[in-house]
């Protein structure tokens, strides 16, 4: 190897320029959300209907809408599937939240209104954004110097944090209030013969019922008229034997 070989090499080594340290990119809250969607699928056989919603000036959008987990879920599965949610949505720190305030401060322009107050607001700003999960108010809060000019009203920035939260929200809500289905009762079915046959014995039951019933009440009616009660006078008693004996005449 040459002397000026060695020289390039060694001055290339020696003057390369320092790269700045570039910052790492914050979570994709939309790919968090497909990789516990997929998690909670895997091992607790979560199954997700969605709902499109049409909101009037604004995006389409999908929200959960419904689920289902398999019947053998118990109380310590489903417990477990929503602290796995749960620990998606851990919120931001108060220190976090004000350092990334303030980078969108120094990345956008304060309005008229703002320039006076724009600290109060900030720290403001950091309580509210705090009930938010951590990957999402990084993602939304780099994001919104991109997306306008001038620093956000609270209303803005509140409309990102909830489109990018919807999900993990709403499946946490969902599975917080869902309850095992009741167990449906199977009960065989009875075969054609076994029907005639309950009927046959339902109409037989009925028949010797009547039957009885009507023999019971001829002799009542023989008894009211062949044996009259004692308390009746002796012209009574001829009264009711002569009404007796036309009533059969004529039945005759």
């Amino acid at each position: 190897m040459t002397g000026t070989e060695l020289s390039r090499t060694g001055s290339s080594a020696a003057h390369q320029p320092s790269l700045p340290t570039e910052t790492a990119r914050p979570a994709d809250p939309i790919a968090t959300d497909r990789n516990l969607l997929a998690k909670l699928k895997r091992s607790h056989g979560l199954h997700v209907e969605w709902r499109a919603m049409f909101p009037e000036n604004r995006e389409t959008y999908h929200r959960v809408e419904k689920i289902s987990l398999p019947s053998t879920t118990t109380p310590e599965m489903l417990g477990k599937a929503i602290a796995e949610v749960e620990a998606a949505c851990v919120a931001i720190s108060s220190t976090e939240a004000l350092k990334l305030l303030a980078e969108l401060k120094t990345l956008t322009k304060a309005r008229a209104e703002d320039e006076t107050d724009l600290e109060a607001t900030a720290i403001a700003y950091a309580k509210r954004v705090m009930e938010y999960p951590a990957d999402v108010v990084r993602k939304v809060v780099a994001a919104m110097p991109n997306r306008q000019i001038f620093w956000p009203a609270w209303a803005e920035l509140r409309e990102a944090l909830e489109d990018a939260s919807r999900t993990r929200k709403g499946l946490l809500h969902a599975l917080k209030t869902w309850r095992a289905p009741q167990a449906k009762l199977n009960a065989p079915r009875a075969t054609p013969e076994q029907i005639d046959k309950v009927m046959a014995k339902f109409r037989k039951t009925l028949a010797e019922r009547k039957a009885t019933s009507e023999t019971s009440q001829r002799s009542s009616t023989n008894a009211t008229n062949s044996n009259p009660p004692l308390d009746m006078t002796p012209a009574e008693i001829e009264a009711r034997k002569a009404e007796w004996n036309r009533a059969a005449g004529e039945a005759a």
